[in-house]
């Protein structure tokens, strides 16, 4: 670990005490897990979680000024120090070796100006000095303007520490308006304990199973950390005995599959890319013991449902999560184990270190890319941030960190409840013990139409005013969110998160916050349910996922700073959706306005041609030749193929065929052999010949083409593809 200057009680605190800025930290998850438990506790009435909230998230601003005034304790010990050294080299410039240096100095300009036979120009010979009390006076003036600015910092420095000190003391002030609340407030915290929730009967198998979790929670974490430690320091001492090496290897191996083995690969890599791939094993493993719980727990509570207070799923649901949260701690001391060793002594003082890691300051390496947002510069690697910054980077990788984990727990739960209901021969509740009602074909006839307005003949508009007007529908959303919250002190803005870790989800996995509030966010998921809808009209895939996939690409490409943590085969966060969406609107709007105008031009153009051709002699026109392919099939055909090579891929994959494959059977394109060119066209229609009565078939629909897998079939359609997005481009 770095050297660090030891902080001592300056500035204006009354009672100098200086609080361990660990302990700091690992009380600000904890108020961030409260927080994180009240936005989704259903059962307080609103009144009472506003209020909640509000005591926590001032209990957030106390210990986060705290962490900033810590910060500021730090840069006065180093200014102070930075000042007594400009000090003394005033001292050294008034002494007799630092006149003998000002003079050496001097007569080596004299030298080099001699040496340089009138190369210098004049104002480069008016800072030699005259004479030999000059360079004296010269050398000295230098480091008292050295001083004056170090002493000029230290003053600016100390203001903002009172200043930071007061601010603290009016919120211990404020602190005693919440003692009316802190019984009701305790009592709630005391109700998201496990055994509140757990029946009597159950808590020894629950209390089991939690030990479980832990088990293997410390197993996972403790395999990756000494390999990831010994990854980022190849030349230091190491902490892994040779012995024990082979034992975590085939524990991780074993336990993690594909992604333990790439652990081992011998390839070099930079610190923040070795921190990546450690912690995302870590997450991996934690997932894997985070699935085996929750199925085990779902098991006691299907054989105990009358005894639950809640839906069995979401029972299990509810442990999982209090275990998932409380690893929010665990990884922040993963990540300070991995980056530095320490060397616990046996004073309090040295058992709060070890506790607690109050002298460690985070590398640059766990904020940069791809482990955070920062640009990577491995020069910049082991640069250690100040006190402030090492505790919101550690929590802020935690909470991203546990969200992935959430993000997973989800995606179980709905493939529970997909199975539950499957098994169900009555129509399953939602999990609140309330009956999901359906609208009737009679009753949705019988609603009131507005007049004017046919449902079954729609109002022709342009594709760029379409998506003006989702750019208002969603800018408004964003200026909303900015209203209630300009600074997002309360955590209020509306996130929305995504994993790509499995491959078999085209549009990836997607996990929303809540937003201003429950309606707040519903409005937000029909906007962008019918956003996704226009983008993608036809063709399977859930359209919410679909639009925030597509915003997510789009960010991508354009390395928005709405991104944290965001990797194409990732995920990441999308910090502001609202925002984001509204953006990749205007986007849209401004590719449809272009290809309007292209369009005009060439209907424009074409009507000219027309009349020109219509003034010619009957004996002077000729016929022409009738287009193979329509403008509607070249038109799908060039978009398709420029989406699938939106990201800049080399080449379009098997599977984003099937799909551009099957828009092009739902538009009736077919059969391929009549779209297809020259050479292409004339094997396939040969291989229909030849296979029309054997198993094998003819090829009559672009998906069977593609399902074939024949590579010169292949070509030819990429080539059709390729080809129909050049003429539209053009």
């Amino acid at each position: 670990m770095s050297d660090l200057p030891k902080v001592e009680a300056s500035g204006n605190d009354d009672d100098g005490q200086i609080p361990n800025p660990g302990l700091l930290g690992l009380e600000l998850s904890v108020v961030n897990i409260h927080i994180d438990e009240l936005h989704s506790d259903d059962s307080l009435p609103q009144e009472k979680r506003h209020l909640y909230l509000q005591y926590y998230f001032h209990q957030r601003e106390s210990l986060q000024r705290q962490l900033k005034t810590l910060a500021l304790r730090e840069r006065v010990v180093l200014c102070e120090k930075a000042l007594a050294e400009k000090e003394s080299a005033v001292a050294f410039a008034r002494s007799d070796a630092g006149k003998a240096k000002a003079h050496e100095r001097w007569q080596r300009q004299l030298t080099g100006a001699a040496l340089s036979s009138g190369s210098k120009n004049a104002y480069e010979m008016s800072r030699i000095p005259n004479s030999s009390e000059e360079a004296e006076q010269a050398y000295i003036r230098e480091f008292e303007i050295e001083r004056q600015n170090a002493a000029s910092s230290l003053s600016t420095v100390r203001s903002e520490l009172d200043a930071s000190i007061l601010f603290s003391k009016s919120l211990d002030k404020s602190e005693a308006g919440w003692n009316v609340h802190l019984a009701a407030i305790k009592e709630w915290e005391g109700m998201q304990d496990w055994e509140q929730i757990t029946p009597e009967g159950l808590r020894p198998s629950v209390k089991a199973l939690r030990k479980k979790f832990d088990h293997h929670a410390w197993q996972v974490r403790r395999s990756t950390e000494v390999f990831c430690y010994e990854a980022l320091h190849p030349q230091g001492p190491s902490q892994l005995k040779p012995e024990d090496a082979p034992k975590y290897q085939k524990y991780l191996v074993t336990f993690l599959g594909e992604t333990g083995r790439r652990l081992f690969t011998s390839e070099k890599s930079e610190p923040p890319t070795i921190f990546k791939k450690y912690l995302d094993a870590y997450r991996a493993g934690v997932n894997i013991v985070v699935s085996v719980i929750f199925h085990e727990l779902l098991e006691i509570a299907n054989q105990h449902a009358h005894v639950l207070p809640t839906h069995p799923i979401r029972w299990a649901k509810r442990h999982l999560q209090m275990l998932i949260r409380s690893e929010r701690s665990d990884v922040k001391q993963w990540i300070k184990a991995v980056c530095d060793h320490q060397h616990p002594g046996y004073s309090p003082e040295d058992i709060d270190e070890s506790l607690y890691w109050g002298q460690w300051r985070a590398p640059r390496f766990v904020h940069m890319q791809p482990a955070g947002n920062t640009s990577c510069d491995p020069t910049h690697s082991w640069i250690r941030e100040d006190v402030e910054r090492s505790q919101m980077i550690l929590e802020s990788q935690g909470a991203h960190f546990v969200a992935l984990l959430d993000v997973a727990l989800d995606r179980i739960v709905d493939e529970t409840h997909i199975k539950f209901a499957k098994q169900k021969t009555s129509i399953p509740d939602d999990g609140n013990g309330q009956k999901t009602p359906q609208m009737s074909e009679s009753a949705h006839r019988d609603l009131p139409r507005a007049k004017g307005i046919h449902i079954d003949e729609p109002i022709p508009i342009s594709p760029s005013d379409t998506w003006r007007a989702f750019h208002q529908t969603f800018k408004a959303l964003g200026d909303e969110e900015l209203k209630f919250e300009p600074e997002n002190r309360y955590d209020r803005w509306l996130r929305a998160h995504v994993s790509y870790e499995d491959q078999s989800l085209e549009y990836g996995y997607w996990l929303l916050g809540n937003g201003l509030n429950e309606g707040f966010k519903e409005r937000f998921e029909v906007a962008a349910t019918r956003a996704g809808i226009t983008l993608r009209p036809s063709g399977m895939g859930p359209r919410l996922e679909i639009w925030l996939h597509d915003v997510f690409l789009d960010l991508l490409e354009h390395r928005s700073k709405l991104l944290f943590a965001a990797t194409r085969d990732g995920g990441g966060i999308i910090t502001r959706i609202c925002e984001a969406s509204a953006i990749h609107c205007a986007r849209l709007e401004k590719t449809a306005l272009e290809t309007e105008v292209r369009g005009l031009g060439e209907r424009s153009q074409a009507t000219v041609h027309s009349r020109m051709q219509s003034a010619k002699s009957p004996d002077t026109r000729k016929s022409g030749r009738k287009p193979t392919r329509s403008d509607q099939f070249v038109g799908l055909a060039g978009r398709l193929w420029l989406e699938a090579n939106r990201n800049g891929n080399s080449i379009v994959t098997l599977e984003q065929l099937a799909e551009i494959a099957s828009r092009l059977d739902e538009q009736s394109h077919v059969p391929p052999a009549d779209y297809l060119e020259g050479k292409w066209a004339r094997d396939l229609k040969a291989f229909n010949s030849k296979n029309s009565n054997s198993k094998t078939g003819a090829i009559q629909t672009w998906s069977r083409l593609v399902a074939v897998a024949d590579k010169d079939h292949l070509r030819g359609m990429r080539k059709l593809l390729s080809r129909s997005s050049k003429r539209l481009s053009q």
